[in-house]
């Protein structure tokens, strides 16, 4: 997809496009590491509470061992 594409998606200038980001390849960078960041916190919150490393191991879903 080429950068005019994607600015006129999102409605924004490729003036700002272009003051914020030098490529598209640092935009996907820029989005990543944003989602990476609040899914992080959230994990955070959810395990604020846990202080016990036992409690930790023991709220993880059972795995199952039926790979094919």
């Amino acid at each position: 997809m080429a950068i005019l594409e994607l600015t006129q998606a999102a409605d924004v200038g490729m003036g700002s496009f272009c003051n914020h980001f030098s490529s598209k390849a640092e935009l996907f960078h820029a989005a990543v590491e944003d989602a990476l960041d609040r899914h992080g916190a959230a994990l955070d919150e959810l395990t604020a509470a846990w202080t016990n490393p036992v409690e930790v191991s023991q709220s993880r879903p059972a795995r199952s061992n039926s790979r094919r």
